[in-house]
């Protein structure tokens, strides 16, 4: 995801829904599960940003 504002600062800290995360934030849940944690990330983040911007023709 890209964001142009204060929100690309703040977004890897606030407690995430996402079910890589546990409702921590981003840090928190890479700093508790280590490398392999953030390997999981990358791979839902790439995996979200993909589905945000595909489009599908009716």
């Amino acid at each position: 995801m890209l964001f142009a504002d204060e929100m690309a600062d703040r977004w890897p800290r606030l407690a995430n829904r996402g079910p890589v995360f546990d409702r921590k934030s981003l840090i928190d849940a890479m700093i508790v599960g280590g490398i392999p944690r953030m390997l999981e990330t990358r791979q839902y983040r790439r995996a979200s940003w993909r589905a945000m911007t595909t489009t599908t023709v009716p």
